[in-house]
């Protein structure tokens, strides 16, 4: 009866050690996906933010600090300043208005940000005609 008790310990004892060896592997992998995933949300925020500033841009008579104001407000959750927002083109009806944004994306998990560098260069532009 010993020798069965001393087996069940040393099979527990194994599933520690296999535990163990595979946390830190599923650890790494849950965070780059959480990582990734604020990279798709940060990249998606950005280009509907240009988005609403080019609309915003070509159907009513704003100022750029307005246009520039307006992909800020429509950034939720990706924090822009007026530095990374360019606008480029003649507000002349048939002419083209570009929006463009640049957002650095930093990840949470020092170990990704190793492996995909210490930043990533978010950047979004949207084009529409003036009507």
């Amino acid at each position: 009866m010993w020798w069965k008790r001393g087996k069940g310990i040393a099979q527990r004892g194994q599933s520690v050690v296999e535990f163990a060896l595979i946390l830190p592997v599923f650890l790494l992998f849950l965070f780059g996906v959480i990582d990734l995933g604020r990279a798709v949300y940060a990249q998606t925020v950005l280009s509907n933010a240009v988005r609403d500033g080019a609309r915003a841009a070509v159907v009513a008579t704003r100022t750029n600090d307005q246009v520039v104001q307006a992909v800020i407000d429509a950034a939720v959750g990706v924090p822009l300043t007026a530095a990374n927002v360019t606008i480029s083109g003649t507000r002349q009806p048939g002419t083209a208005v570009t929006v463009s944004a640049t957002y650095v994306f930093v990840p949470v998990t020092p170990i990704i940000s190793r492996i995909v560098g210490t930043s990533l260069r978010l950047t979004a532009s949207s084009t529409m005609t003036v009507d």
